[in-house]
């Protein structure tokens, strides 16, 4: 299973005013420039319930953007971070699955008062901290981006 994330150099604020993401970095040439954010995969058991299943990075094709796992007990997840190339923040990766079974990708807290919503993050504490969130395309009303291997 394959994700990619894209996200747009110029964003309009909630305020409805255009902005350039890029403006908010120290340092603005394209290596500098990051945003991250992490997502989550979740299996569902044959009782319903939804299990996070922590991934080691052998499991994860990289083609593009910066890809690491953090397997804690509580909240294992996958960290993104996608660099700045033009006017494209960009990020895509697959996922190697060794089961079958019902599967979501997801924030890490999709449950709690995010209302599933992923938080990317980016910026300079001095230029000003960039918080976008979103779900992913065709996910349900929690987040839930549901999809069946065979």
């Amino acid at each position: 299973m394959f994700t990619e994330s894209i996200v747009e150099n110029t964003q309009t604020t909630i305020d409805n005013q255009n902005i350039i993401l890029k403006n908010y970095f120290l340092y603005q040439d394209e290596p500098h420039v990051t945003l991250t954010h992490s997502l989550t995969l979740y299996k569902e058991s044959s009782f319903g319930s939804l299990t996070a299943i922590p991934i080691s990075e052998e499991y994860l094709e990289f083609q593009e953007g910066k890809i690491t796992t953090n397997n804690s007990s509580s909240y294992p997840n996958i960290q993104i971070t996608s660099n700045l190339k033009g006017e494209t923040f960009k990020t895509k990766f697959g996922i190697k699955l060794k089961e079958r079974g019902t599967y979501y990708l997801s924030s890490t807290n999709y449950n709690t008062q995010s209302n599933g919503l992923i938080q990317i993050s980016g910026g300079d504490y001095s230029r000003g901290i960039i918080e976008i969130r979103t779900r992913i395309i065709n996910s349900d009303d929690k987040g839930l981006y549901k999809f069946v291997v065979n």
